[in-house]
């Protein structure tokens, strides 16, 4: 079918009944949902009703599964991979881990442009950021490599800017960053699932891409990334029930003051039940 044809074009606007009310230009922030999606949501809220958590453990095998689907798009393995609540969270995450696993003072290199998403995690832990001002609304990667010095730990930015949409070369940053032994830490919340994003091939440490917006899923969270690399030099600061490992035999950790062995997958990072059916409509 040519993208031209307008019963094309009429498929899709039935899909999003958005289009029947509004010219919706709003999709950096929330995009609406299409029927499928909502079908699917609601499909998901209706077995809660009816059944309870008859079917939790199903739940599970299906988000592992959505794990699997984006670890495929992103170029990693599902062990990688799990879902946040926000962007703002998984950087904070990351942010208490490394000032845990930091006592001497560092500093993180950021744009000037950024979400506060972005930022704000890192600095309310304390720790410097040196924004790097743009030219004309864009950055080279020399300009943010310039603004390395030898106590910085990281840089934090965007794939590509809200408020510009300018998108960066994150793979050439990511082969430099490596050179110069500097953690990578990236936003793609504006570009996934749009434009390409390989993890091995960017040298990524970190990953936030927050689904509500070009996922077209509504409010289920994040997709929150990080390396084998990066769990075991940097152990995650947090803890919760599904964070870590049970006594032998036991379905979950019951013990009591006898000290815990946290996952070695990006698990380590979801500490309680998560929202199954929310992720029901990202699948």
């Amino acid at each position: 079918m040519e993208i031209a044809d307008e019963k094309f074009w009429e498929d899709v606007r039935e899909e999003f009944p958005v289009t029947q009310n509004l010219a919706y230009f709003q999709s950096a922030g929330i995009s609406p949902i299409p029927n499928r999606v909502l079908k699917a949501i609601t499909q998901a809220y209706e077995k809660l009703n009816k059944y309870g958590d008859l079917f939790f453990l199903e739940e599970i095998k299906r988000a592992d599964t959505l794990r699997e689907k984006l670890g495929e798009m992103i170029n990693t393995k599902a062990g990688n991979i799990c879902f946040a609540p926000n962007t703002s969270s998984a950087f904070g995450y990351i942010a208490t881990t490394l000032k845990k696993s930091n006592p001497l003072e560092f500093n993180i290199v950021s744009l000037l442009d950024e979400f506060p998403a972005t930022n704000i995690p890192f600095e309310m832990q304390g720790i410097r950021l040196k924004f790097v001002e743009p030219a004309n609304s864009t950055y080279t990667v020399y300009r943010i490599l310039d603004a390395i010095d030898e106590n910085t730990m990281a840089v934090v930015c965007s794939h590509v800017q809200y408020s510009t949409g300018f998108r960066l070369n994150i793979e050439e940053l990511g082969k430099r960053l490596v050179e110069k032994k500097v953690l990578f830490f990236v936003n793609a919340t504006q570009s996934f699932p749009f434009f390409e994003i390989d993890v091995a091939k960017m040298h990524i440490d970190a990953l936030s891409a927050s689904l509500h917006k070009w996922g077209l899923s509504g409010i289920n969270g994040s997709m929150f990334y990080t390396s084998e690399t990066f769990r075991k030099t940097y152990p995650g600061a947090l803890g919760g029930w599904l964070s870590v490992i049970p006594a032998p035999g036991d379905f979950i950790p019951t013990q009591k003051n006898k000290g815990y062995q946290q996952l070695d997958d990006a698990a380590q990072y979801v500490f309680g039940t998560s929202n199954f059916q929310a992720l029901a409509g990202l699948d």
